[in-house]
């Protein structure tokens, strides 16, 4: 049987019946893992503003509290510290529920980008006091866009794993 790396509700449903042999598991701990490589080395994630900016390390702050209040809340909903089986819940689900939301935000970016691109240019070179205070921080309305999207993706991730892990436990609970 394959991994599931477009239904997470599939993935969220083999792992409520405990459906999953260990090199099942494996297999989705390297599908995400060469998921974003795959995604951040083909330049479809792109960086938001340049290293050591204050865009970046902003960026950076918000992704690192993102993912801890995302773990902990995912944690939470696999039944905290008791919860024997959450790494391999986080691994099988976050593959799908990641693959997901990469093609949802980044898909929608680009086409934002390339339909837009010459306005969002003319923004930034506008002279108005945001693009001004953008500039200050070491980026533009691209730059904005870029950052606004790996900043959702995950949110939606964390957003969407939250639900499925429960959905998990409750699977578990009733047989």
């Amino acid at each position: 049987m394959s991994i599931h790396l477009f239904n997470s509700r599939a993935a969220a449903q083999e792992l409520g019946r405990a459906d999953l042999s260990p090199e099942r598991q494996a297999q989705y701990l390297l599908a995400g893992l060469l998921i974003y490589l795959i995604a951040s080395y083909s330049g479809l994630m792109i960086a938001t503003a340049p290293l050591w900016s204050m865009a970046s390390l902003l960026e950076a702050a918000a992704l690192v509290l993102i993912n801890v209040l995302g773990v902990t809340q995912v944690l939470d909903a696999a039944g905290g510290p008791r919860s024997r089986r959450f790494l391999q819940d986080f691994t099988c689900l976050y593959v799908p529920v990641s693959v997901t939301s990469l093609l949802v935000v980044w898909g929608a970016y680009w086409v934002i980008r390339i339909s837009f691109v010459e306005g969002l240019l003319a923004l930034s070179n506008s002279g108005s006091r945001f693009a001004l205070n953008l500039a200050a921080i070491g980026t533009d309305f691209l730059g904005l866009l870029g950052l606004l999207c790996s900043v959702g993706t995950q949110v939606l991730v964390y957003y969407r794993l939250v639900h499925l892990q429960r959905l998990v436990e409750s699977l578990r609970r009733t047989g």
